[in-house]
């Protein structure tokens, strides 16, 4: 039985793009040549990372209040940090003052199981080192100034509560005289339970302001850095090497294309 006219011979293909080798080497040569004078006239990219480990110090308590960040939670805030700046306003080096700090699209934050890097690229290593700390260092400030605001708006908080406990044990114990007319009645019992509930609440609500005021007087930090940017010796290559193949094949295999649809069509007429 005779293949479907409509069939790709294969055989046929190759040897079609064998006629052609000369069309589709000279595309290849060309693209390569190009190719080659626009990386070579490319600047250098320089990436530097900053580690960060994710802190626990009294978590549990930042946790109840709302206050608590994780990765998940640290990651946006890093991105939001992200703007235009000098270098100068974190590392007075004179290599990297007086240039623009970094643009969003070269920064990127991830992180996994507690642990998140900082990524910046620049043009020069040592610009592209300062622009990771500086992110860490924004990032930072800005957390702090967020986090004690929340323990400021906690501490009025708990403040207000516990001066409403204590209002309602004042009122309580101008009513003891009234209870007492009633000694060892329900309305007794009620009256003492409620003296106690209250005074359970204020010695537990002023334990919580303790806590929450020694947290204030030194707030704790979320990450810790264990590792800090430094210049990179060498130019990232494998981005700019699949970049620069891709700008070699594509036009070499829509040469190929290009010359089985000629050679086909001028051996059919």
């Amino acid at each position: 039985m005779s293949d479907p006219p409509d069939a790709l011979d294969f055989g046929e293909m190759l040897r079609s793009l064998l006629r052609g080798w000369r069309w589709i080497g000279a595309t290849f040569v060309v693209a390569l040549l190009v190719t080659t004078a626009i990386v070579s006239s490319m600047p250098p990219r320089f990436q530097s990372t900053v580690k960060l480990r994710l802190a626990s110090s009294h978590t549990q308590l930042l946790t109840r209040y709302g206050l608590h960040l994780g990765v998940g939670d640290v990651i946006p805030l890093l991105m939001s940090s992200v703007t235009r700046q000098t270098a100068a306003s974190f590392d007075s080096s004179p290599a990297v003052a007086d240039q623009d700090l970094w643009l969003a699209d070269q920064v990127t934050a991830f992180g996994n199981e507690g642990t998140i890097f900082i990524l910046a690229r620049a043009g020069n290593p040592d610009l592209a080192a300062a622009t990771a700390n500086a992110v860490e260092t924004a990032a930072r400030q800005v957390r702090r100034t967020s986090l004690e605001q929340g323990l400021r708006e906690t501490l009025l908080r708990l403040e207000g509560e516990h001066a409403d406990l204590i209002a309602d044990l004042e009122e309580l114990a101008e009513n003891t005289d009234l209870a007492r007319t009633t000694n060892g009645s329900l309305e007794d019992t009620l009256h003492r339970l409620r003296i106690e509930s209250a005074m359970d609440g204020i010695i537990a609500l002023e334990r919580e302001l303790a806590r929450v005021r020694v947290v204030m007087a030194d707030p704790p930090q979320d990450w810790r850095v264990v590792e800090q940017a430094s210049p990179a010796q060498h130019a990232l290559r494998d981005r700019d090497t699949m970049k620069a193949l891709a700008a070699v094949l594509i036009p070499t295999i829509l040469a190929a294309i290009a010359w089985l649809i000629h050679d086909g069509r001028t051996r059919r007429s």
